[in-house]
């Protein structure tokens, strides 16, 4: 995992955009069950920022038109939600 990248980013990455699987590490390593339901409790807004730019590999800019928001607005949503969704995975 790269420093400062929580373990759903990592995961994400890993399954996602190529990366080798050694990225993320076995105390990380989450199911496609486990990020369906994260996406699924996580906050509307925030889930379909994360769908966009960790899934659908749009950039900020491309997220933000769909969303109708600003590029520092779907910015701050990736955060959140990476903060939270790295919460979970640490209290499961």
């Amino acid at each position: 995992m790269l420093s400062g990248e929580s373990p759903i980013s990592a995961w994400i990455s890993t399954k996602f955009s190529g990366g080798t699987p050694q990225r993320a590490s076995a105390s990380h390593q989450v199911d496609m069950t486990t990020l369906q339901q994260l996406l699924r409790e996580a906050d509307s807004r925030q889930a379909e920022a994360a769908v966009y730019v960790h899934i659908d590999g749009m950039s900020y800019s491309e997220a933000a038109v769909l969303l109708g928001v600003s590029k520092r607005t779907v910015g701050n949503l990736i955060e959140r939600f990476n903060t939270w969704a790295a919460k979970r995975l640490e209290a499961a």
